[in-house]
């Protein structure tokens, strides 16, 4: 049974130099040259980033399925819902949009759809739906994405007092 390990390092600054800033990568693939591999690399890490957030965007975490249909089916859902995501980040990318998925996730969670309901004395219902005003950065994706900056129109309503003792 091992009680104790012990180590020395004999000369710390060679060490330092020689890991300083440097990140490496390992593979079998001898047909790549160093750049493909970094690309591999960088596009994996994009992907398993995008997976973990769409499946808990979409309530697919933790995977709990037994039967192949079902597992079938949540890969299918991810799958779409990657190849969207990678639209929607190749066209923003033409527009010089950068950015990651859970940064432009974040600014554009802010642009909401606001809905108030009041009760009028008539016994009817004053309805409004509103979308609030686009910052700078969600214009910009909007712009770039051929989507409409509000996408729904303000809606005003009045609803009609139901009657008494008519539940449908």
């Amino acid at each position: 049974m091992v009680t104790d390990i012990s180590y020395e390092i004999f000369d710390k600054n060679k060490i330092e130099k020689r890991f300083s800033g440097s990140y490496y990568l390992r593979t079998s693939r001898t047909d790549l040259k160093g750049k493909e591999i970094r690309n591999i690399y960088i596009m994996l890490t994009d992907v398993e980033s995008s997976f973990r957030v769409m499946k808990s965007e979409l309530g697919l975490r933790p995977v709990n399925h037994q039967k192949d249909l079902r597992i079938e089916g949540h890969l299918f859902i991810t799958v779409i819902a990657y190849h969207i995501q990678k639209t929607i980040r190749y066209k923003l990318k033409m527009h010089g949009i950068n950015d990651s998925w859970n940064r432009i996730r974040l600014f554009m969670s802010t642009h909401e759809i606001n809905i108030i309901t009041q009760n009028i004395e008539s016994g009817g219902e004053l309805y409004i739906k509103k979308c609030s005003e686009p910052e700078k950065y969600q214009r910009e994706v909007y712009e770039a994405l051929g989507i409409k900056e509000k996408p729904l129109s303000n809606v005003i309503m009045i609803t009609k007092p139901k009657k008494k003792g008519n539940n449908l």
